[in-house]
């Protein structure tokens, strides 16, 4: 399995975590509809209950490789559009039920999950779109001055070097100077690099600086706890200087482009987030349109995925109001749901959509459409 493979399965089994315990919490809710009804027709706003409780599972399930989990929720979203009686739509939960039951482990039956993507303040992107570096500061955390002057003579004229010898030393740069990107090493003498990123996975002012590992150990143990808490790269001594060079320069380019998720399915605002994070851009999230438009107004994202089916203003009405917005601030739009319906398609694209993606699908092939929307190369790219 190639490094790059082995970091990707090693971040969705995290989110699989996340998901399994959100889907003991569906489990909860879908068969508390029907006890709190004792016997009787489910009420309208009962059954629009039950209808959203799947319709996000049709979306999220074969995402996060649960295919079966796609197919019973369909089954039940569309028992629910069709008015089906009390008996039909129990059979269609209860087989959806048992599909989820099936694949949580049983350690996770009952534990709770909490996960927010908090907001990261960055400096604003260059307007023409071109690399811009002034101002942007590189942390280097590492013991060796061989390689902390070989850092600072390749990043010279891109960004100011700031360097640390130890864990907690890079902490409190870390705190003072709010850099844009730390290098981290693993072993070094007191706080070695795993336990600082433990320390700033607990820190709500720092757990969203970008870190990329810099280290001699390859060991898949090694990778799997830097990746676990969210590094954005794992990189190993000694590596290719040219390659190396471009995917920083390439990183510094893009961290301050911002990137809207609008999805009332916290499951896929997750996964988007955590995708857009690893190649550099930074995902604002939104669980409705009124949100989202706000957001489009205030954060000036160069990209927005809209969800069709949301509360209040639903995806149709968002586009429409973002084409009524000045044209330096809407962003270009992907429209990512469940409608796969030929008239939707054609209705999204119509309304100023660029891109159409239906429910289920693959948040690698989102996000390279995103990055040839935004005109940028790969991460790994020269």
């Amino acid at each position: 399995m190639s490094e790059e493979s082995l970091l990707s399965e090693i971040t969705l089994n995290s989110l699989r975590q996340k998901y399994f315990a959100r889907l003991v919490d569906r489990i909860d809710r879908i068969a508390g509809l029907f006890a709190q009804s004792n016997g009787r027709d489910l009420s309208p706003d009962e059954c629009n209950a039950l209808r959203t409780e799947a319709h996000s599972l049709v979306g999220s399930g074969a995402t996060y490789g649960f295919p079966n989990i796609t197919v019973a929720a369909s089954a039940l979203e569309a028992a629910t559009l069709a008015n089906e009686d009390q008996a039909a739509l129990w059979t269609r939960a209860s087989d959806l039920i048992s599909v989820c039951k099936s694949i949580i482990p049983n350690d996770m039956q009952r534990q709770p999950v909490s996960f927010i993507a908090p907001e990261t303040t960055l400096p604003v992107v260059a307007q023409n779109g071109k690399q811009e570096f002034s101002g942007k500061k590189i942390l280097l955390i590492d013991d060796d001055p061989a390689m902390q002057d070989l850092i600072s003579k390749l990043f010279e004229k891109d960004a100011t070097i700031l360097t640390a010898s130890d864990g907690q030393a890079g902490l409190d740069i870390l705190r003072r100077q709010k850099p844009d990107l730390t290098l981290l090493d693993i072993s070094m003498p007191g706080m070695g690099g795993l336990s600082m990123l433990e320390t700033l996975e607990h820190d709500e002012d720092l757990r969203q600086s970008p870190v990329i590992m810099l280290s001699a150990h390859h060991e898949q143990s090694y990778v799997a706890k830097a990746m676990m808490s969210w590094a954005l790269g794992y990189i190993v001594k000694p590596f290719d200087i040219n390659a190396f060079a471009s995917r920083v320069r390439n990183l510094l380019a893009r961290l301050t482009i911002k990137v809207l998720v609008a999805d009332d399915d916290e499951a896929i605002r997750d996964m988007l987030w955590h995708k857009f994070r690893t190649v550099g851009l930074r995902a604002i999230l939104a669980a409705d349109g009124t949100e989202a438009q706000e957001l489009i107004v205030t954060q000036r994202p160069r990209l927005a995925i809209i969800d069709w089916m949301m509360p209040g203003l639903d995806g149709a009405a968002l586009l429409r109001r973002v084409k009524s917005m000045a044209e330096n601030v809407q962003p270009r739009i992907i429209m990512l749901t469940a409608r796969h319906q030929e008239q939707d398609v054609l209705e999204a694209l119509k309304l100023g959509a660029e891109d159409y993606i239906t429910k289920p699908f693959f948040p690698d092939e989102l996000v390279v459409r995103s990055l040839r929307l935004l005109g940028l190369k790969d991460i790994d790219s020269a």
